[in-house]
Protein backbone atom coordinates (compact mmCIF):
# COMPACT_ATOMS: atom_id res chain seq x y z
CA UNK A 1 0.00 0.00 0.00
CA UNK A 2 1.18 3.50 -1.10
CA UNK A 3 0.64 4.94 2.64
CA UNK A 4 2.36 2.20 4.15
CA UNK A 5 5.90 2.64 2.23
CA UNK A 6 6.36 6.44 4.11
CA UNK A 7 8.37 8.90 2.50
CA UNK A 8 7.21 11.50 0.16
CA UNK A 9 4.73 9.02 -1.92
CA UNK A 10 2.66 8.73 1.68
CA UNK A 11 3.17 12.64 2.37
CA UNK A 12 1.33 13.89 -1.76
CA UNK A 13 -1.33 10.88 -0.94
CA UNK A 14 -2.59 12.81 2.42
CA UNK A 15 -1.45 15.75 0.60
CA UNK A 16 -3.68 15.37 -2.24
CA UNK A 17 -6.97 13.64 -0.56
CA UNK A 18 -6.82 16.52 1.62
CA UNK A 19 -7.04 18.75 -1.29
CA UNK A 20 -9.78 16.81 -2.65
CA UNK A 21 -12.13 16.50 0.07
CA UNK A 22 -11.38 20.25 0.97
CA UNK A 23 -12.37 21.23 -2.18
CA UNK A 24 -15.52 18.85 -2.37
CA UNK A 25 -16.56 20.60 0.80
CA UNK A 26 -15.69 23.90 -0.29
CA UNK A 27 -17.90 23.56 -3.59
CA UNK A 28 -20.13 22.25 -0.82
CA UNK A 29 -20.36 25.13 1.19
CA UNK A 30 -20.36 28.01 -1.37
CA UNK A 31 -23.10 25.94 -3.41
CA UNK A 32 -25.71 26.21 -0.09
CA UNK A 33 -24.71 29.56 0.34
CA UNK A 34 -25.50 30.99 -2.88
CA UNK A 35 -28.63 28.51 -2.34
CA UNK A 36 -30.00 30.33 1.25
CA UNK A 37 -29.01 33.81 0.52
CA UNK A 38 -31.71 35.73 -0.81
CA UNK A 39 -31.03 39.20 1.02
CA UNK A 40 -33.22 42.23 0.47
CA UNK A 41 -34.71 41.61 -2.50
CA UNK A 42 -38.00 43.05 -1.73
CA UNK A 43 -36.11 46.38 -2.89
CA UNK A 44 -36.11 45.33 -6.49
CA UNK A 45 -39.33 44.09 -6.98
CA UNK A 46 -41.62 47.25 -8.44
CA UNK A 47 -44.81 45.72 -8.02
CA UNK A 48 -44.85 43.44 -4.86
CA UNK A 49 -44.26 44.61 -1.47
CA UNK A 50 -43.93 42.89 1.88
CA UNK A 51 -47.78 43.02 2.64
CA UNK A 52 -48.52 41.76 -1.31
CA UNK A 53 -46.06 38.49 -0.41
CA UNK A 54 -47.90 38.09 3.39
CA UNK A 55 -50.90 38.34 1.73
CA UNK A 56 -50.06 34.87 -0.51
CA UNK A 57 -48.32 33.15 2.23
CA UNK A 58 -51.38 33.20 3.88
CA UNK A 59 -53.05 32.15 0.75
CA UNK A 60 -50.34 29.13 0.25
CA UNK A 61 -50.72 27.87 3.93
CA UNK A 62 -54.75 27.90 2.70
CA UNK A 63 -53.76 25.54 0.03
CA UNK A 64 -51.33 23.46 2.21
CA UNK A 65 -54.43 22.95 4.45
CA UNK A 66 -56.51 21.75 1.82
CA UNK A 67 -54.37 19.36 -0.16
CA UNK A 68 -53.39 17.97 3.65
CA UNK A 69 -49.52 18.49 2.29
CA UNK A 70 -46.85 17.50 4.89
CA UNK A 71 -45.17 20.54 7.07
CA UNK A 72 -42.28 20.47 4.71
CA UNK A 73 -43.39 21.71 1.80
CA UNK A 74 -44.77 24.88 2.85
CA UNK A 75 -41.30 25.99 4.71
CA UNK A 76 -39.90 24.56 1.14
CA UNK A 77 -42.26 26.54 -0.53
CA UNK A 78 -42.09 29.88 0.38
CA UNK A 79 -37.70 29.11 0.73
CA UNK A 80 -38.44 28.89 -3.56
CA UNK A 81 -40.52 31.55 -3.46
CA UNK A 82 -38.30 34.08 -1.81
CA UNK A 83 -35.31 32.51 -3.50
CA UNK A 84 -37.06 33.00 -7.19
CA UNK A 85 -37.97 36.83 -6.32
CA UNK A 86 -34.28 37.02 -5.37
CA UNK A 87 -33.59 37.08 -8.88
CA UNK A 88 -36.27 38.06 -10.76
CA UNK A 89 -38.25 40.46 -11.13
CA UNK A 90 -41.88 39.52 -10.91
CA UNK A 91 -45.03 41.25 -12.09
CA UNK A 92 -47.64 41.66 -9.52
CA UNK A 93 -50.18 39.76 -11.98
CA UNK A 94 -48.05 36.86 -11.98
CA UNK A 95 -46.99 36.72 -8.52
CA UNK A 96 -50.09 34.50 -7.17
CA UNK A 97 -48.99 31.91 -10.00
CA UNK A 98 -45.34 32.36 -8.89
CA UNK A 99 -46.66 31.11 -5.64
CA UNK A 100 -48.77 28.23 -6.38
CA UNK A 101 -45.84 26.78 -8.83
CA UNK A 102 -43.95 27.21 -5.82
CA UNK A 103 -46.23 25.34 -3.80
CA UNK A 104 -46.46 22.99 -6.27
CA UNK A 105 -42.70 22.37 -6.47
CA UNK A 106 -42.22 21.69 -3.05
CA UNK A 107 -44.93 19.12 -2.81
CA UNK A 108 -43.46 17.26 -5.69
CA UNK A 109 -40.41 17.67 -3.79
CA UNK A 110 -41.54 17.06 -0.27
CA UNK A 111 -44.17 14.46 -1.15
CA UNK A 112 -44.02 10.60 -1.35
CA UNK A 113 -47.17 10.30 -3.13
CA UNK A 114 -47.30 12.87 -5.48
CA UNK A 115 -50.36 15.24 -5.67
CA UNK A 116 -51.55 15.97 -9.54
CA UNK A 117 -51.12 19.67 -10.91
CA UNK A 118 -54.57 19.22 -11.42
CA UNK A 119 -55.15 19.00 -7.67
CA UNK A 120 -53.52 22.74 -7.50
CA UNK A 121 -55.62 23.96 -10.32
CA UNK A 122 -58.88 23.27 -8.40
CA UNK A 123 -57.49 24.39 -5.43
CA UNK A 124 -56.75 27.54 -6.38
CA UNK A 125 -60.24 27.74 -8.21
CA UNK A 126 -59.19 27.38 -11.62
CA UNK A 127 -57.74 30.76 -11.66
CA UNK A 128 -54.36 29.15 -13.70
CA UNK A 129 -54.20 26.49 -15.81
CA UNK A 130 -52.16 23.41 -15.23
CA UNK A 131 -49.97 24.46 -18.74
CA UNK A 132 -49.88 27.80 -17.03
CA UNK A 133 -48.46 26.42 -13.96
CA UNK A 134 -46.36 23.89 -16.04
CA UNK A 135 -44.50 26.77 -17.88
CA UNK A 136 -43.89 28.88 -14.77
CA UNK A 137 -42.22 25.62 -12.75
CA UNK A 138 -39.61 25.56 -15.60
CA UNK A 139 -39.21 29.20 -15.29
CA UNK A 140 -38.00 28.99 -11.80
CA UNK A 141 -36.38 25.13 -12.10
CA UNK A 142 -33.95 27.50 -14.61
CA UNK A 143 -34.05 30.43 -12.88
CA UNK A 144 -32.86 28.77 -9.65
CA UNK A 145 -30.33 25.87 -11.19
CA UNK A 146 -32.46 23.67 -10.31
CA UNK A 147 -31.82 23.66 -6.74
CA UNK A 148 -34.52 23.83 -4.50
CA UNK A 149 -33.61 22.34 -1.25
CA UNK A 150 -31.97 23.61 1.55
CA UNK A 151 -32.43 23.24 5.22
CA UNK A 152 -35.15 25.00 6.32
CA UNK A 153 -36.52 26.45 9.39
CA UNK A 154 -38.97 23.16 9.69
CA UNK A 155 -35.93 21.05 9.78
CA UNK A 156 -34.23 22.56 12.17
CA UNK A 157 -37.40 22.79 14.23
CA UNK A 158 -37.50 18.96 13.72
CA UNK A 159 -34.38 18.16 15.69
CA UNK A 160 -35.03 20.78 18.39
CA UNK A 161 -38.69 19.11 19.38
CA UNK A 162 -36.74 15.83 19.19
CA UNK A 163 -33.62 17.58 21.46
CA UNK A 164 -36.44 19.00 23.96
CA UNK A 165 -38.19 15.85 24.16
CA UNK A 166 -41.46 17.94 24.00
CA UNK A 167 -44.97 16.93 24.35
CA UNK A 168 -47.40 17.27 21.41
CA UNK A 169 -48.88 20.15 22.81
CA UNK A 170 -45.30 21.90 22.55
CA UNK A 171 -44.26 20.94 19.00
CA UNK A 172 -47.95 21.83 17.78
CA UNK A 173 -47.16 25.28 19.61
CA UNK A 174 -43.82 25.40 18.01
CA UNK A 175 -44.73 24.47 14.65
CA UNK A 176 -48.02 27.23 14.96
CA UNK A 177 -45.49 29.83 15.81
CA UNK A 178 -43.14 29.13 12.72
CA UNK A 179 -45.69 28.84 10.00
CA UNK A 180 -46.73 32.60 11.64
CA UNK A 181 -43.41 33.10 10.82
CA UNK A 182 -43.14 32.51 7.58
CA UNK A 183 -45.12 35.44 6.67
CA UNK A 184 -42.39 38.14 7.64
Amino acid sequence: MVLEQGGATGSRVEEWLWNVSRKVADGAKDKYERSSQVGDYMNMQTEIDEAIRMGLVGCLLQFHIKLKLTTEVIFLAVHILDQYLSVNLVAGKEFPLVGLTALVLAGKYEEDSGIPVGDYVNVAEGVYSKKQILDMEKLILRKLGWTLAIPTTYHFLVRFIKAAEADKEMENTIIYFAKSGLMQ
